[in-house]
């Protein structure tokens, strides 16, 4: 499978450990790194073209998953540019609900599906907003980054 991740969070061992488990499964991954900052989508023309490009450059790669780490770098605009393609979008969320006025109820509704960091309850606060189900999927890293160890004395 061709998947993209699109962006990064400030904890970036997040997006490398998935790009490792799902490069050593046999996809052909492609990662953005760094395309915007903050929890506030972008309003300056320049931003929007710029990070418009590169989802074309994605888009021109032809992925058939797209999973979005930042949710306010694809404002409602740049989401309807992607979802006129055969890609499927995920859109993850760790924030939540903390963020959900300033941006994810922006676009939580334009993804095919939406991961979350939280469990029951913020699964259950979407849904009492009107929101299709989500799918918990909390935060993960591989033990390159932080390997396993014991240690007695601690």
């Amino acid at each position: 499978m061709r998947i993209c991740l699109f962006d990064t969070i400030l904890d970036r061992h997040v997006v490398d450990s998935l790009h490792r488990r799902l490069t050593a499964g046999g996809h052909e991954v492609l990662a953005t790194g760094p395309v915007w900052r903050g929890h506030q989508f972008p309003t300056e023309r320049a931003d929007l073209d710029r990070i418009g490009a590169t989802l074309d450059e994605v888009i021109a790669w032809r992925p058939e998953a797209l999973f979005l780490f930042r949710a306010a770098t694809l404002p409602p605009e740049l989401i309807g540019r992607l979802k006129r393609r055969p890609v499927t979008s995920l859109v993850w969320l760790p924030d939540a609900p903390v963020l959900y006025d300033l941006c994810y109820r922006h676009i939580v509704d334009l993804h095919d599906i939406v991961l979350h960091c939280g469990g029951r309850q913020i699964l259950d606060f979407y849904a009492a907003q009107g929101h299709p189900p989500g799918i918990n999927f909390p935060f993960w890293t591989d033990q390159q980054v932080f390997p396993r160890g014991f240690s007695p004395d601690t």
